[in-house]
């Protein structure tokens, strides 16, 4: 709503490419398609919405629930049921990005037991409902995937100063392959290099800025992608042809390439010293004037380590005139016991004492 060229009530919209349905009157056993979402609402008080579904043995299917991030009153529980009512999975909260814990549901990567009619059930965890307890259910075929998160929502830099992003992969449905990072709206005088998550066990990955010399103050608002390349033939067994997936391999057609944004996390600080995070809208990089520390140098910029091995690494700290207080060294990003980032290869540590 407009009045006098001021936005008033703004209302949260989702958008979505998949086909909607809406629920009916008597939503109990109404059959919705896949992939697809289901726009319904809990009308009174222990109102429960069921939904049914066909599916063949072996089919891995994703359901989401939108309803308290998009300001819904609706505090779901979400359960998956046999034709007989017999519960299989159920979930209440989840963790977005693993790192904040959401009062809408998810059952991800559910495979199916055996060919049949099943039952995907929606209820609010207190039994309320009413006008304001709208929802979308969104259900689809589960394929590899991942997310990203960004650690922060700010980065701040000095004239010749560098500084480090840190960029978590929350891997999906069995992707475990490589992910290069990549970050566009870089302030004038700011460069990136950027590197990669490596493929298996890796999930973090960073993003080293650096602003020259004679760069001057200024701000840019940042986005940071990740890109990922999926085998034909995991991509087309995603999506439930698994013979049509060993002819496309034989054919050696060019691998899906997968594109991801990272989310940006707004850092808090508990009571007790705890570090939690909140999603943001952006991630903004600054130049400022020099602080305390003007450069940190380090004797090699390259090691490579055989089992069994280690290697020392001088550094050489530039102060401002006067700073004279302790600085702390570490390769890890990490708060009191929770560690927020490691992007060393699986099995090297480091003493930063």
């Amino acid at each position: 709503m407009r009045f006098a060229d001021q936005l008033l009530n703004p209302v949260p919209v989702a958008v979505t490419s998949l086909p909607v349905q809406l629920e009916q009157s008597d939503s109990d056993g109404s059959a919705l398609s896949v992939p697809g979402v289901i726009a319904g609402r809990l009308e009174q008080q222990a109102d429960i919405d069921r939904y049914s579904f066909e599916v063949r043995k072996g089919q891995r299917l994703t359901f989401e629930v939108f309803a308290r991030r998009l300001q819904s009153e609706l505090d779901s529980t979400l359960r998956i049921l046999d034709a007989n009512g017999k519960q299989l999975v159920e979930n209440d909260d989840f963790r977005l990005a693993n790192r904040i814990t959401v009062q809408d549901s998810a059952i991800e990567n559910w495979t199916a037991p055996a060919d049949g009619t099943y039952i995907v059930e929606i209820r609010d965890v207190h039994l309320r409902g009413g006008e304001g307890y709208v929802y979308g259910l969104e259900i689809t075929e589960s394929a590899p995937s991942f997310e990203l998160v960004m650690d922060s929502d700010k980065s701040w830099l000095t004239p010749g100063g560098s500084c480090a992003l840190f960029v978590r992969a929350v891997r999906k449905n069995g992707f475990d392959g490589e992910i290069q990072l990549a970050v566009d709206g870089l302030p004038a005088g700011v460069t990136a290099e950027c590197g990669r998550i490596p493929a298996g066990k890796g999930e973090d990955g960073c993003i080293i800025l650096t602003a020259a010399p004679d760069a001057a103050m200024g701000a840019g608002n940042i986005r940071v992608t990740g890109t990922a390349s999926l085998p034909v033939s995991e991509a087309t067994a995603a999506a439930g042809d698994a013979d049509a997936a060993g002819d496309r391999t034989k054919e050696a057609g060019p691998p899906v390439t997968m594109m991801a944004e990272a989310q940006p996390m707004q850092e808090t600080y508990m009571p007790g010293g705890g570090r939690s995070h909140w999603p943001v809208a952006m991630h903004t990089v600054a130049i400022g004037r020099p602080a305390d520390l003007l450069q940190v140098k380090l004797g090699t910029h390259e090691v490579r380590l055989k089992p069994g091995q280690s290697v020392k690494v001088d550094v050489e700290i530039v102060r401002s005139e006067g700073f004279d207080k302790n600085v702390t060294l570490d390769m890890l990003y990490q708060h009191l016991s929770t560690r927020f980032a490691n992007t060393l290869p699986e099995g090297v540590t480091v003493d930063a004492k």
